[in-house]
């Protein structure tokens, strides 16, 4: 047989072609080595799609994560709040979790155990739509221990159901982060929503501040003016009335004269107290304008009187 490694200074050559096989002469040749292998690497190699090395990321598939997203799309999320969303996607999480990486590998079969009767797995999980389903589709399995109710975990899962839990904690790890930002963001807004009801609440006190400050100052200047309308009518009563002016022409006196003019028949007017009695009404003094021919200036009266007078005297 020749020495395939070339002669220094001469070409390469080609390498040998290999006989093509047809498809159906290469499945018999599959079929007929994978019959000569043990059981046990027969199953190996069958599970191999489910299966990975430790050093390579794991990344299911959307067909492997499609029954759990639906579980929590459809039933957990919808169907509770947020903050208790997040608790039980926290603690499921940290179910699978433990499952996959044992804090403490020598409690490693505490971790495969549940109570269901357990305070935090009741309000938590139980009583949460989907959360049960969740660790069923998992691979968790409800039994019967001691008259009491636990949820466990097989200690030797085969690879079918070791797939099927890391597909749940990889579900799980992407909507938990999900389900912590919606939260704060819910968190932030009812802060928000809290900041401004006071603020409306003291913009409200403000105004109804302000509406008591001008009631009161308008009751200031009402009580002002009735006060003032109070002293004038008190200074009113406790002056004396107006007395009528002295002097003039009264009324009565007007319709007197109008009554004498329209009795008038074009009579002389009757003579005065002066032009009878010689005298000035009111002043007693003489008229010295000479009396008319047969009328006496002075009464009898006054000359009575002067006569006593002169008696007197004498």
């Amino acid at each position: 047989m020749a020495d395939p490694t070339p002669l220094p200074g001469s070409l390469p050559t080609a390498p040998a072609p290999t006989p093509q096989l047809d498809p159906r002469a290469a499945a018999l040749l599959a079929a007929e080595a994978r019959s000569k292998l043990p059981p046990s690497e027969v199953n190996t190699n069958a599970s191999s799609a489910h299966t990975s090395s430790p050093s390579a990321p794991f990344n299911p598939s959307a067909g492997d994560k499609l029954p759990f997203h639906r579980l929590l799309d459809s039933e957990l999320l919808p169907k509770c709040s947020k903050p208790q969303a997040v608790k039980t996607l926290d603690i499921l999480l940290t179910m699978t979790e433990n499952i996959l990486n044992p804090p403490d590998p020598t409690k490693a079969a505490k971790y495969r155990q549940v109570r269901l009767a357990n305070s935090n797995i009741k309000r938590n999980i139980m009583d949460v739509n989907g959360a049960f389903e969740y660790l069923i589709a998992a691979g968790f399995r409800q039994v019967n221990q001691d008259f009491e109710a636990t949820l466990t975990f097989s200690p030797s899962p085969s690879p079918t159901l070791l797939h099927k839990i890391r597909c749940a904690n990889y579900v799980l790890k992407d909507v938990n982060l999900r389900a912590i930002a919606a939260n704060e963001r819910e968190k932030r807004f009812r802060e928000s929503e809290v900041d401004a009801e006071k603020a409306r609440v003291g913009k409200v006190m403000l105004g109804f501040e302000e509406d008591r400050r001008l009631k009161r100052e308008k009751d200031e200047r009402d009580k002002i003016v009735r006060d003032a309308k109070a002293k004038q009518a008190a200074e009113a009563a406790l002056a004396p009335p107006d007395l009528p002016m002295m002097g003039g022409p009264s009324d009565a006196a007007s319709t007197m004269d109008i009554d004498r003019e329209e009795e008038d028949d074009g009579q002389d007017p009757p003579p005065s107290y002066g032009a009878l009695h010689g005298r000035v009404l009111g002043t007693g003094q003489a008229i010295t304008v000479a009396a008319p021919r047969g009328v006496r200036m002075t009464h009898a009266q006054d000359e009575e009187y002067s006569e006593d007078e002169g008696g007197a005297a004498d």
